[in-house]
């Protein structure tokens, strides 16, 4: 299920904005919080590339 929503998110035409505002807001682009810290420096890299914070990359990709 989680699958389908993240490949929904970023298949959306809205994408390229969503994301031009989530990295300029400094926001995660699944949920809207603000970025915190990060596990370790690929978690903050993750984000710099796809706009999400550390709680949405652990529930998407562990």
């Amino acid at each position: 299920m989680k699958a389908l929503e993240f490949i929904e998110i970023f298949s959306e035409d809205s994408y390229r904005s969503d994301y031009t505002n989530a990295k300029a807001e400094g926001t995660c682009i699944l949920c809207g919080m603000l970025e915190k810290e990060f596990r370790n420096p690929s978690a903050r890299l993750k984000c710099h590339v796809s706009a999400l914070c550390q709680d949405c990359q652990d529930s998407y990709f562990m």
